[in-house]
């Protein structure tokens, strides 16, 4: 990939000392190498090793400078920062709620039935234009909450949805049992 790199950085160097061209292409080589390190290494078993090279020479290719590295730096940043916020609901709600087996949370189903309205908002990201939207519609339902996002807030979104998830049941079998067509319609509705 540097080899690649320096010999494409050579021979657009237009006048420009040779040494220099090589220096500013390692150098900047060096700090994509960096931004990738940071991410967490995922061994799937199913990625062909020629695949994760091309992809990391397009990655490579990709970032042009100084400013797209930041860039990009910024966005996933920008992207955690909304994802913990994000999180920060979904516990607020899954307070609301209460844990299982503990008498704490709320038990009045027409309450139940307005804190769960914002479930719907807290399991989707905001859609920025049609084609995001669309693109959004073919994946899975926990990427699309929190792609981009540090691993570690990943992990606690997933968690949390989980059991969010597993508390909707148990006051979907509550409200089953109890007649409460009202809730039953409500936790349905609000989790499809």
């Amino acid at each position: 990939i540097l080899e690649n790199g320096i010999r494409d950085s050579l021979s657009s160097a237009k006048g420009l000392p040779l040494k220099q061209v090589c220096k500013t292409h390692c150098s900047h080589a060096s700090d994509v190498a960096d931004f990738l390190i940071e991410f967490p290494c995922v061994t799937s078993g199913q990625d062909n090793p020629q695949s994760v090279f091309d992809d990391v020479t397009l990655i490579f290719k990709s970032i042009k400078s100084k400013e797209d590295l930041c860039y990009i730096r910024n966005e996933l940043d920008s992207i955690t920062q909304k994802s913990i916020m994000r999180y920060l609901g979904l516990c607020s709600l899954h307070s609301l709620l209460g844990l299982e087996g503990s008498a704490e949370g709320i038990r009045l189903h027409s309450a139940i039935e307005s804190a769960i309205v914002s479930l719907p908002r807290l399991l989707r990201r905001p859609v920025v234009s049609f084609e995001a939207h669309l693109k959004r519609q073919s994946g899975s339902a926990f990427s699309s909450i929190h792609s981009g996002c540090s691993v570690c807030v990943q992990r606690r979104i997933t968690a949390s949805v989980k059991s969010l998830y597993e508390r909707v049941a148990v006051h979907l079998e509550d409200a089953t049992q109890q007649k409460s067509f009202s809730l039953v319609l409500s936790l349905l509705a609000n989790n499809s």
